[in-house]
């Protein structure tokens, strides 16, 4: 019950935005699928009709888009994290097989890449009409 209601505090400080369509949204009251995450509100409102809830929460918080890529020089860096002090690929920046090395990187990059989205609990959208039973 304490979750809960820490959750309907955050809620209502959250400032409430429009729909645009560029993110997931996510309630915490709706987790049955997904983990709560849904690609709209409107996939809310179809979830919980298919499911037969007559719960509808009020709104729904907005994702934050993240991107996330190969870092070269972070994938090297845990390569030699375990390893003695000092340790090093000895590879210079400027060396052709850095320079491939990091080009190949660069396009595999352009072509891959794993979008995800993070709570952002500093604003809302709406799923349903405030109601006065609600």
């Amino acid at each position: 019950m304490e979750r809960m209601e820490r959750m309907t505090r955050i809620l209502d400080k959250a400032e409430l935005v429009e729909w645009d369509g560029s993110s997931m949204v996510f309630s915490e009251e709706v987790d049955g699928y997904n983990d709560g995450w849904f690609s709209s509100p409107d996939e809310i409102l179809e979830y919980l009709a298919d499911e037969e809830m007559e719960f509808v929460p009020e709104f729904a918080f907005v994702g934050w888009k993240r991107i996330k890529k190969l870092d070269i020089s972070r994938a090297i860096e845990e390569m030699t994290e375990d390893t003695y002090e000092g340790a090093d690929l000895h590879i210079s920046p400027y060396d052709s097989i850095s320079i491939d090395l990091i080009k190949a990187v660069d396009a595999f990059n352009e072509k891959y890449s794993i979008t995800y989205y993070e709570h952002d609990y500093k604003k809302k959208v709406r799923v349903r009409e405030s109601t006065s039973d609600s």
